[in-house]
């Protein structure tokens, strides 16, 4: 099978997965107030930390605008607050609260007490196999990214 097919068969499998994951996580996560955008800020800024909202949305390929939406709900949830940054100042760093930090980690509790149990059973599923798998979509999406901003 030419290269461009695999590569194409990966897109097209990688959009299953994450329509699968967001239907989950909406199941585990049902009666929350976090919607499914709202923790992915969450989670990237528990994984990197404080980051203005234009680095956030250049991370997540996303348009300003939305993450600028989702950070202002965030706000108002107290889950995130505005601190001022030293090298911008009309460009305020995002951060999770003390709130935000449980509310994800709590999250990730929910979410990893589902999933877990699923993989039992599926040597396929094994921990060198998962990081090989990350591993070809952050190079897909490196590519990607590359290209873009060549263009």
């Amino acid at each position: 099978m030419p290269v461009y097919d695999e590569f194409s068969r990966v897109i097209d499998r990688t959009r299953v997965m994450l329509h699968r994951a967001v239907l989950a996580a909406e199941a585990i996560h049902d009666g929350s107030e976090v919607t499914v955008p709202m923790r992915a800020v969450l989670e990237f800024l528990r994984r990197d930390g404080e980051h203005t909202v234009s680095a956030i949305a250049r991370a997540r390929s996303v348009s300003r605008q939305h993450i600028q939406v989702v950070v202002n709900d965030l706000l108002d949830l107290g889950l995130v607050e505005r601190i001022d940054n030293p090298q911008h100042r009309s460009a305020p760093l995002i951060r999770l609260t003390t709130v935000g930090e449980a509310c994800i980690d709590e999250m990730h509790r929910r979410e990893r007490d589902a999933f877990e149990p699923l993989l039992v059973g599926h040597p396929e599923l094994s921990e060198e196999r998962l990081r090989l798998a990350a591993a070809v979509v952050d190079e897909i999406g490196a590519v990607m990214a590359a290209r873009r901003e060549a263009s």
